[in-house]
């Protein structure tokens, strides 16, 4: 299979600028006092960056002035979540003369401390972690290739204990997307992987206890022989889960007319409706138009029974920026049509969906433009945001987001307090 550049977490997991499906390392951005140099301005969004110093760096730090772009050996940080104590994050620490270092990062609400757990060495092609939060506890899976062979594992974080569960072998297929959702009493672990054909791909997906982490079940197909699917998503619901993912087919075209390394297909998204113990309720359904070109999305429980998904929909190579954004909502008895939310300077990576309502889309200059979602998915404004400007939001705490600021080798982890009323004469992105 083709993977898909930024289809994230990873969430929260969380989003990504640059990476690929996993939505791992963040945009470049500039220091937090490059933004507050503008303090003096009126606002223009909804967000107040954190006072001076509230910030967690990851990583090395390096001097101002300094290159702030993604370096290699950096810091890699991917999804995230919140929690009662503040925010958890899932990161790759560079190696120290060996090989690179798996960590669930806990910090704080307002980013002045923070705890570093590791899960051991991270071996091969491996993405961070993708963070879980639930009243049982933190839950981190960690996508790793060792030899021959690749897995996913699941592991419960409590301070500095952390407990393995189940291991899902997985195959070799280019793809490292996954997911994970927790609930009561099974959780669920889903992922793509290549069919016999290796031109058509499938997702599985398994399940486990979530009280102790046991009782693992074989790795089943969810989608049937005639879909080609990839980059699952799965969220809780009242009694099961939602399934989410990309299917496509060949789009026919002149192959004298198109970029001879652009791939060229119809991409939908398709959500099927499973029990507590994962199991489909009803067939597939396909909610976007058959011959779209759904290139990324992210999907986020609306309330105990709907789901809201954002998708990112163009048909320009995966790598560039353009296209439109727009929402579309998932009932048990059927789905609103597609809507529309901004089509203008759409930049590139998956649109990201935060907890308590938030939406986050990177625009074409690389700037997080930022959207309440409210009651049945309708995005109030979509506006520009000076306090994160190029950095990457994570997760959200109510009204305060953490955001991910890269610099150099090291990342920094600043909060956003996003309670101000918008002013009337804020840049839409519509």
């Amino acid at each position: 299979m083709i993977r898909v550049a930024c289809l994230a977490l990873a969430l929260v997991a969380v989003g990504c600028r640059r990476s690929d499906a996993s939505r791992a390392s963040p945009a470049a951005s500039a220091a937090p006092s490059a933004s507050a140099s503008a303090s003096s301005a009126p606002p223009t969004g909804r967000c107040d960056l954190a006072p001076a110093g509230a910030w967690i760096t990851l990583g090395r730090e390096v001097s101002p002035g300094g290159d702030e772009d993604l370096l290699p050996f950096a810091v890699q940080v991917g999804s995230a979540t919140a929690h009662a104590g503040g925010f958890a994050v899932g990161a790759l620490m560079p190696p120290a003369g060996g090989p690179a270092t798996a960590a669930v990062i806990t910090v704080d609400a307002d980013t002045r401390t923070s705890k570093t757990t590791s899960l051991g060495a991270a071996h091969g092609d491996t993405e961070p972690p993708r963070v879980v939060s639930s009243p049982r506890g933190l839950f981190a899976a960690l996508l790793e290739s060792s030899g021959s062979r690749r897995s996913l594992r699941v592991a419960l974080v409590e301070g500095d204990k952390v407990t393995w569960g189940p291991e899902f072998e997985q195959g070799r297929d280019e793809s490292m997307a996954f997911d994970l959702a927790v609930a009561a009493p099974r959780s669920v672990a889903v992922w793509d992987d290549d069919a016999r054909a290796p031109e058509r791909g499938i997702i599985r997906l398994a399940t486990f206890t979530t009280a102790d982490l046991g009782a693992p079940t074989a790795p089943r197909a969810v989608t049937n022989e005639k879909t080609d699917a990839e980059s699952p998503r799965v969220v809780p619901r009242a009694g099961g889960f939602w399934l989410s993912y990309i299917a496509r087919r060949p789009e026919p075209t002149d192959d004298d007319a198109r970029y001879a390394g652009e791939e060229s297909s119809y991409r939908w998204l398709e959500v099927v409706p499973l029990d507590q113990n994962a199991a489909p309720t009803a067939p597939a359904r396909r909610v976007t138009a058959e011959k779209g070109h759904a290139l990324a999305f992210d999907a986020a429980p609306l309330d105990a029974d709907s789901l809201v998904i954002v998708y990112r929909d163009d048909d320009t190579p995966s790598g560039a920026a353009g296209g439109a954004v727009l929402r579309v909502v998932v009932r048990p008895d059927g789905s609103t049509d597609p809507e529309t939310i901004t089509a203008a300077q759409v930049g590139v990576g998956a649109p990201a969906l935060l907890a308590g309502g938030w939406l986050a889309v990177a625009d074409a200059a690389g700037d997080t433009r930022l959207g309440r979602v409210g009651a049945g998915g309708v995005v109030d404004r979509l506006v520009a945001e000076p306090a994160i400007g190029v950095g990457m939001p994570l997760a959200a705490l109510g009204d305060r987001l953490l955001v991910a600021r890269p610099r150099g080798t090291s990342v920094r982890l600043v909060a956003v307090e996003c309670a101000r009323p918008l002013p009337p004469d804020a840049a839409l992105a519509r």
